[in-house]
């Protein structure tokens, strides 16, 4: 079965079970909590406040209680309108009132004396110093998202915008975080430290979910940047609801889609005609092959079909990144001299090479000896049959030199696909979102008639397939399903 169909199945088949049950918030979402009072400092109970969404026109009513206090909760990170209205008061209204990812804002309101008709606006300004918990982080915004060079188009890389985290591109040779292997869990080898902790002690949590590989401890399902709204890096005091890391967490928050129909399109290109020839290369061959196109794009608004609007209600934002590359890497190999192949090992080893057949105890005591065969020449009527023919296939050196006497060039195959999609119903805040990855990736070493498997399987398939669900009302539920193909 075609690889994309597989995950296209995988991901119906989840849908279809989906239950609607209650569950507890999500911690990427922002909440809004204050007081109101009126001008000599009383708190007003039975005040309804309204909270609406300036992108979708979504609103939410709650009402003060009995000590003038109200709270928000299950915001999705934007910019907002807050008003509250009690009769024999003037409304008040706070537009542009921006939470964030994983925020917990405090607006306070002070009421005067009024009638209906008359009403207080205010331009809300983003308060100067975070006093609801001790916990210590940095937003990333859809600014820096949008505007900052990423090589490869991580976010994580901009994770270390953040105070006190680093970020470590390095590879570890002969392993699955190489950077070169087909079976590498850190595409571009990117990791994170924050404040001196184990970059084993990180977490990665999308839309709530744990999206935490539990190897290297970076993501399973990576989303492409055109679909990431904002996240926060929390470096250090985060609340109980984050779970168990003790490094940085990451808490990624998605687009859903708002009124207004937005879309983009992209792709970056990299090509080795536009290169130089590296230094190692031989000059005598072509010059490596390099192909690199990462492109992709997004669509997002409001739903609109024969006979519905879903303006206001219902909202839908999907995006889709291809990444094809095919990278070729010069690699200095050492392989058997026509000497060799004959038998002559002269001047191959300082000592001299010996007949294991002629092994005997020492006479004098001590180590066993053996006889040195002459001139350090293997007679062929020693050869093994099997041994003689697999010398044979390697190809002839390029030099005389004994050691690093052929360059052949190592090419790496990669296709990486990436879609996520949400859609989003404000009568019960039902949301469906499908994160899918899959990548195939192969690495060929050609050498004379050898065709090698460099650190993986040839053609190797793998995939991550996340399937995202959440039926709401006051709180939420979230499932998450991932299947290795």
């Amino acid at each position: 079965m075609d690889t994309s169909l597989k995950c296209l199945t995988i991901s119906v088949l989840l849908a279809l079970t989906l239950v609607a049950i209650p569950a507890q918030a999500q911690v990427e979402r922002a909440s809004i909590i204050g007081n109101v009072t009126d001008k000599t400092g009383a708190v007003l109970a039975g005040v309804v406040v309204t909270v609406t969404h300036e992108g979708t026109n979504t609103a939410i009513k709650v009402t003060t209680s009995d000590a003038g206090a109200f709270t928000a909760v299950n915001l999705i990170p934007g910019s907002y309108t807050i008003s509250a209205s009690l009769a024999g008061f003037a409304p008040i209204t706070y537009r542009n009132f921006v939470v964030q990812v994983s925020q917990q804002a405090r607006l306070n309101f002070v009421m005067e004396l009024g009638a209906l008709e008359q009403s207080v606006e205010v331009t809300a300004a983003a308060p100067l110093l975070q006093t609801e918990n001790a916990s210590v982080g940095q937003v990333i915004g859809s600014a820096a998202l949008n505007q900052l060079p990423l090589n490869g188009r991580n976010f994580v890389q901009l994770a270390v915008l953040a105070p006190g985290v680093t970020g470590l591109d390095y590879s570890q040779p002969n392993t699955i975080n190489s950077g070169q292997r087909p079976d590498e869990l850190r595409p571009g080898g990117t990791t994170l430290t924050a404040n001196g902790a184990s970059n084993y002690s990180n977490q990665v949590l999308l839309d709530g979910i744990d999206d935490t590989e539990m190897i290297s401890h970076t993501f399973v399902v990576r989303p492409s940047v055109e679909g990431i709204q904002e996240f926060k890096v929390l470096t250090n005091n985060p609340g109980a609801e984050y779970g168990r890391a003790a490094g940085a967490i990451a808490v990624l928050t998605t687009k859903s889609g708002s009124n207004q129909m937005h879309g983009s399109v992209f792709e970056f290109l990299r090509n080795d005609k536009l290169d130089a020839l590296g230094f190692f290369a031989n000059r005598s061959l072509a010059k490596p092959p390099y192909k690199l196109n990462q492109y992709g794009g997004s669509i997002g608004g409001p739903v609109i079909l024969p006979h519905y609007s879903g303006k206001d209600r219902t909202f839908f934002f999907a995006d889709y990144e291809g990444f094809r590359e095919v990278a070729g890497a010069p690699q200095v190999l050492t392989v058997p001299t026509a000497a060799m192949r004959a038998g002559n090992f002269a001047g191959v080893v300082p000592n001299g090479i010996y007949d294991p057949l002629t092994t005997r105890p020492n006479p004098a005591g001590g180590a066993n000896i053996r006889d040195r065969f002459p001139g350090d020449v293997i007679p062929q009527n020693r050869f093994q049959a099997i041994g003689a023919a697999l010398v044979n296939l390697y190809p002839m050196p390029q030099t005389s030199a004994l050691v690093n006497n052929y360059v052949t060039t190592l090419v790496k195959r990669s296709n990486i696909h990436r879609a996520d999609a949400r859609q989003r119903y404000r009568d019960v805040e039902r949301e469906l979102q499908i994160a899918c990855a899959i990548q195939t990736d192969g690495v060929d070493v050609h050498v004379g008639r050898w065709l090698c498997d460099s650190g993986g399987h040839r053609n190797r398939l793998w995939g991550n397939v996340g399937v995202h669900f959440r039926v709401q009302t006051s709180f939420g539920m979230r499932t998450l399903a991932q299947r290795k193909l």
